[in-house]
Protein backbone atom coordinates (compact mmCIF):
# COMPACT_ATOMS: atom_id res chain seq x y z
CA UNK A 1 0.00 0.00 0.00
CA UNK A 2 1.59 3.82 -0.85
CA UNK A 3 0.45 6.36 0.51
CA UNK A 4 2.56 9.22 1.81
CA UNK A 5 5.45 9.37 4.00
CA UNK A 6 4.16 11.50 6.37
CA UNK A 7 1.36 13.89 7.58
CA UNK A 8 0.48 16.90 9.84
CA UNK A 9 -1.06 16.36 13.00
CA UNK A 10 -3.62 18.83 13.31
CA UNK A 11 -4.80 20.18 16.78
CA UNK A 12 -7.35 22.97 17.53
CA UNK A 13 -6.52 24.26 20.71
CA UNK A 14 -8.63 26.61 22.58
CA UNK A 15 -8.18 29.56 24.67
CA UNK A 16 -11.03 28.16 26.83
CA UNK A 17 -10.81 25.39 29.54
CA UNK A 18 -10.09 22.14 28.25
CA UNK A 19 -13.93 20.91 29.57
CA UNK A 20 -15.79 24.13 26.75
CA UNK A 21 -17.94 22.40 24.61
CA UNK A 22 -17.91 25.51 21.98
CA UNK A 23 -14.42 27.52 20.38
CA UNK A 24 -13.98 30.40 21.73
CA UNK A 25 -13.03 33.66 19.46
CA UNK A 26 -9.32 32.51 20.52
CA UNK A 27 -8.78 29.23 19.12
CA UNK A 28 -5.09 28.56 17.18
CA UNK A 29 -4.09 25.46 15.33
CA UNK A 30 -1.18 23.86 16.07
CA UNK A 31 0.94 21.14 13.62
CA UNK A 32 3.25 18.66 14.33
CA UNK A 33 4.92 16.32 11.22
CA UNK A 34 4.49 12.40 11.92
CA UNK A 35 6.35 10.73 9.47
CA UNK A 36 6.10 6.86 8.73
CA UNK A 37 8.30 6.34 5.51
CA UNK A 38 10.24 3.95 7.30
CA UNK A 39 7.06 1.83 8.22
CA UNK A 40 4.71 -0.69 6.60
CA UNK A 41 1.82 0.07 7.48
CA UNK A 42 0.20 -3.80 6.94
CA UNK A 43 1.65 -5.20 9.96
CA UNK A 44 0.30 -4.71 13.29
CA UNK A 45 3.99 -3.48 14.93
CA UNK A 46 4.65 -0.82 12.65
CA UNK A 47 0.97 0.32 12.74
CA UNK A 48 1.56 0.78 16.44
CA UNK A 49 4.41 2.23 16.48
CA UNK A 50 2.96 5.01 13.89
CA UNK A 51 -0.68 5.25 16.91
CA UNK A 52 2.91 5.58 19.45
CA UNK A 53 3.79 8.52 16.97
CA UNK A 54 0.51 10.07 16.20
CA UNK A 55 -0.03 10.36 19.73
CA UNK A 56 2.92 11.58 20.66
CA UNK A 57 2.40 14.40 18.30
CA UNK A 58 -0.76 15.09 19.14
CA UNK A 59 0.41 15.59 22.92
CA UNK A 60 2.91 17.98 21.87
CA UNK A 61 0.31 19.73 19.48
CA UNK A 62 -2.06 20.35 22.62
CA UNK A 63 0.51 21.62 24.45
CA UNK A 64 2.09 18.74 26.32
CA UNK A 65 5.49 17.83 26.01
CA UNK A 66 7.98 14.47 27.26
CA UNK A 67 9.17 16.82 30.40
CA UNK A 68 4.89 17.58 31.61
CA UNK A 69 4.12 16.21 34.66
CA UNK A 70 2.28 13.02 34.18
CA UNK A 71 -0.95 14.40 35.41
CA UNK A 72 -0.87 17.36 32.93
CA UNK A 73 -0.49 14.77 30.18
CA UNK A 74 -3.08 12.61 31.56
CA UNK A 75 -5.48 15.64 31.11
CA UNK A 76 -3.84 16.51 27.73
CA UNK A 77 -5.00 12.80 26.95
CA UNK A 78 -8.68 13.60 28.02
CA UNK A 79 -8.91 16.44 26.14
CA UNK A 80 -11.05 17.67 22.77
CA UNK A 81 -8.06 18.63 21.09
CA UNK A 82 -6.04 15.67 21.66
CA UNK A 83 -8.65 12.86 20.62
CA UNK A 84 -9.76 15.05 17.86
CA UNK A 85 -6.21 15.51 16.79
CA UNK A 86 -5.58 11.42 16.93
CA UNK A 87 -8.91 10.80 15.20
CA UNK A 88 -8.45 13.03 12.35
CA UNK A 89 -4.82 11.66 11.93
CA UNK A 90 -5.84 7.87 11.59
CA UNK A 91 -8.83 8.80 9.42
CA UNK A 92 -5.99 10.98 7.33
CA UNK A 93 -3.96 7.89 6.34
CA UNK A 94 -6.94 5.57 6.09
CA UNK A 95 -4.67 2.11 6.75
CA UNK A 96 -6.68 -0.92 7.71
CA UNK A 97 -4.47 -2.27 10.40
CA UNK A 98 -3.93 1.64 12.13
CA UNK A 99 -7.44 2.24 12.11
CA UNK A 100 -8.29 -1.13 13.33
CA UNK A 101 -5.78 -0.77 16.03
CA UNK A 102 -7.26 2.84 16.90
CA UNK A 103 -10.82 1.12 17.44
CA UNK A 104 -9.64 -1.52 19.17
CA UNK A 105 -7.87 0.80 21.37
CA UNK A 106 -11.02 3.24 21.92
CA UNK A 107 -13.00 0.36 22.74
CA UNK A 108 -10.75 -0.74 25.40
CA UNK A 109 -10.71 2.72 26.85
CA UNK A 110 -14.17 3.11 27.02
CA UNK A 111 -14.67 0.04 28.78
CA UNK A 112 -12.27 0.75 31.20
CA UNK A 113 -14.20 3.79 32.22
Amino acid sequence: MKIAASLLVTALLFSAPLSSVAAEPGEAEAQVKVSFHDLNLNTGADAKRLLDRIRGAALEACGASPESIPEYRALTVKSKCYTQGVASAVRQINAPALSALYEHDQSTRLAAR
